[in-house]
């Protein structure tokens, strides 16, 4: 079951139908509608003005692990734990772009600020960028042998944060064939996802612990996205947190 409430009242709204072990995974620009991922494979999508399942496309062969709207919401990103990268119509309907894109458990994906290029991140630690229109390979970070968690396009969509084993956060160049920058780096803990406000200005991250003295501990972490400088720790979540996402 997914739950949602209103954020100016805490008012429950709906409870939906959600997928087995549901994670939400992107909003639409306009706030409207909500794409949810969970262990049976393909996405659901609902509306949160009247909490109905909307249409979804098919076309996967195995479990997505990633999904995004385009910045004006008229397609529909997804990456399948085969490799395969689909671009779809929110409307509905066949893919309009199926890529195989080569990459190793794909675990993350993006779109870019102007809706021209795909991020992917891999289970290998490496990104590919894609072009949305035609799938050809823009850019490409090599990997480092840890799994990417969460990766994001900076507001000017010329970078990359990514986050992962050791909670390290990454950046490197969104159009070119480039070496990550670490900016962050915490042994013991996993950047399980990370989100950009609304104005570019600052990243949320999240992580959890995976070795015996970390484990069931977990941190939200707010950085400059220009310096990457930590601005806010917060170690007092009652659970591992899987993602952060903030409402547009």
């Amino acid at each position: 079951e997914l739950q949602a409430f209103d954020t100016s009242s805490g008012v429950l709204r709906y409870r939906l139908d959600a997928p087995a072990d549901p994670a939400v995974s992107s909003f639409s620009p306009d706030g409207r509608q909500v794409m949810v991922l969970g262990t049976e494979g393909m996405p659901r999508r609902y509306s949160l003005t009247d909490g109905r399942e909307l249409k979804s496309g098919a076309g996967h062969r195995s479990v997505v692990h990633g999904v995004a709207f385009s910045p004006d919401g008229a397609r529909i990103a997804s990456i399948g734990s085969e490799g395969l990268l689909c671009v779809w119509d929110a409307k509905g309907g066949p893919p309009l772009l199926a890529v195989d894109t080569a990459q190793q458990f794909p675990s993350a994906l993006d779109v870019s600020p102007d809706g021209r290029s795909l991020a992917v991140g891999a289970s290998d630690g490496g990104v590919c960028v894609f072009d949305a229109g035609t799938g050809a390979l823009r850019g490409a970070i090599p990997a480092d042998g840890k799994l990417i968690g969460g990766v994001r396009f900076a507001a000017d969509g010329e970078r990359v944060f990514a986050c992962g084993g050791n909670f390290a956060i990454h950046v490197g160049a969104a159009s070119s064939v480039g070496a990550w920058k670490v900016a962050v780096h915490t042994p013991g803990y996993f950047g399980t996802g990370l989100s950009l406000s609304p104005d570019g200005r600052t990243i949320a991250v999240v992580d959890r612990g995976w070795t015996a003295e970390t484990q069931g501990r977990g941190h939200l972490r707010v950085l400059d996205a220009e310096t990457l400088g930590v601005l806010v720790v917060d170690d007092s979540l009652s659970a591992p947190p899987l993602d952060v996402l903030g409402a547009p």
